[in-house]
């Protein structure tokens, strides 16, 4: 069989259809061994595949950036076709990929004001400050880039700290910006944001400009917020999410999220001033509302539960997401009407990476918060209080580097041991019922039917895949052996 790079395959692939061509590279778009072979073969062939492969393009590095500017020079369409881009310096785990990278400078130390184009058609940007590293991204190189993206409408902060010691706070002659101005500053470059995002992002607050200075940004046509792990109760006096809507009051935001972050046991994800203000704002347009809390939070209870009941009726919520637990009915409970609710998520969170830890606090959790109300079903408490309720979700949200996202047949037994728990407690739920796994980013896990493998990521680089079933039978034969396990596992308790 030729090669790709042949004279005899180059020119059959360089009498392909441009719109046969096209279907090529867009059928292989997520697979960019593919779509590097198919601009080897030909300039058309090439054309239509570095459409994809730089619809997305992540600078880990200053070298990557200078290496990105000389890549336009040669060919300037490329700054019209990428459409996400990511900053993050580079971790271990980039290192070990990119061994032919000698001494990587941190982007910290990338050219202010930038040498490179302007990308005017990238949508998604994200920063991300890994704790391995010890240069951090400082706001001032982030608020020089993102000039660079004038039609940002989705913004990711993940990791980063706004402390008003930047250069653009130092250089100023007569005053000095402070954590929360920095933050400004940044989210100034972007026209119309969409979608922001509050990933374990520190916000310091100084003595800053006086208001009438301070830096404008617009977020009125916001529609999503996530604030994860950003909170910390002992400062609840200063909130840089009560000040941003303060400044600019976001007209109809129709999704929030309030998480703890994956790895429990850290920060909040913002004081309870916060995320009152937060909820009462967004109230009359919510659509799509996600806490996600357990016993770990430093929150007290009884004042959680006292500040949810307080809140207005959320007259447009269609999906709610809770964590499961033993109190997840008291935070049910405590919420308003939402008279128009169709679909309730109930997530699991694992927060290791262990087989064996992943199932003892499954089975802990589905011990505890099973049955559900008392002598009455499950699906009878819910429906009473949502009556448009059409969809009942449980979700195991696992890390990416879990090899449980390789074996088909623990994930089957997880799933079918969790129904059967819901069968043993009535809860009645029938047709409601929906059974997934989420990443850590609380997105969608989508396997291959073939062998079982995620669909949506690889297994990451440098680390060896674990091993995937070969079929189902491990999770379709088994069943008397799982059964007695669990009457075992049953009497032990």
């Amino acid at each position: 069989m030729p090669s790709l790079r042949s004279s005899s395959s180059r020119s059959i692939w360089s009498r392909i259809p441009p719109e046969l061509a096209a279907e090529i590279a867009a059928h292989n778009a997520d697979d960019v061994a593919s779509l590097r072979a198919m601009s080897l073969v030909s300039k058309g062939m090439r054309s239509f595949a570095i459409e994809h492969l730089f619809t997305v393009i992540h600078f880990a590095c200053a070298q990557d950036l200078t290496f990105w500017g000389a890549m336009i020079r040669r060919t300037p369409r490329l700054q019209h076709i990428v459409k996400k881009v990511k900053f993050s310096d580079p971790n271990k785990r980039w290192m070990k990929r990119h061994r032919k990278v000698r001494s990587p400078k941190p982007l910290s130390s990338a050219t202010v004001p930038p040498k490179v184009p302007i990308m005017p058609n990238v949508r998604v940007v994200e920063w991300e400050e890994d704790d391995e590293n010890i240069v951090e991204i400082s706001a001032t190189m982030a608020t020089a880039y993102m000039t660079l993206f004038p039609n940002t409408e989705e913004l990711y902060l993940s990791g980063m700290t706004f402390d008003g010691f930047s250069e653009m706070s130092l250089n100023l002659t007569n005053s000095s910006l402070d954590g929360f101005d920095e933050l400004a500053t940044l989210l100034g470059t972007c026209a119309k944001l969409r979608v922001l995002s509050f990933r374990d992002t520190d916000v310091d607050e100084g003595l800053g400009l006086d208001n009438g200075k301070r830096p404008k940004f617009n977020l009125t046509a916001l529609e999503e917020l996530r604030v994860i792990e950003c909170g910390d109760t002992e400062f609840a006096e200063f909130d840089f999410l009560v000040q941003l809507v303060e400044a600019s009051r976001p007209n109809e935001l129709k999704s929030m999220t309030f998480a703890q972050g994956f790895d429990f046991g850290g920060d909040e994800p913002c004081s309870l001033l916060a995320m009152d203000k937060l909820l009462r704002l967004a109230a009359p347009s919510l659509v799509d509302l996600t806490i996600l809390l357990d016993d770990t939070a430093g929150y007290d209870l009884s004042e959680s539960l006292e500040m949810l009941s307080r809140l207005p009726p959320f007259p447009t919520l269609d999906t709610l997401s809770l964590v499961l637990d033993d109190r997840t009915q008291e935070v049910l409970n405590a919420l308003q009407s939402a008279p128009k609710l169709t679909r309730l998520d109930f997530r699991m969170i694992f927060a290791g990476d262990d087989d064996d830890d992943i199932r003892d606090d499954f089975r802990d959790i589905i011990g505890e918060a099973f049955p559900w109300g008392g002598s009455e079903s499950m699906r009878s408490v819910l429906t009473r209080k949502f009556p448009l309720t059409q969809r009942i979700g449980f979700y195991f949200c696992v890390p990416r580097n879990s090899a449980i996202h390789f074996r088909r047949g623990f994930r089957r037994r997880m799933e079918r041991e969790l129904k059967d728990r819901l069968e043993e407690t009535n809860a009645g739920l029938g047709d409601l019922l929906e059974v997934g796994w989420l990443d850590t980013n609380f997105d969608p896990v989508v396997y291959s039917k073939t062998n079982g493998k995620p669909t949506t990521w690889k297994f990451p680089p440098g680390s060896p895949e674990p091993p995937t079933e070969e079929s189902d039978c491990e999770s379709d034969t088994d069943s008397d052996l799982d059964g007695l396990e669990r009457v075992i596992h049953a009497l032990l308790d």
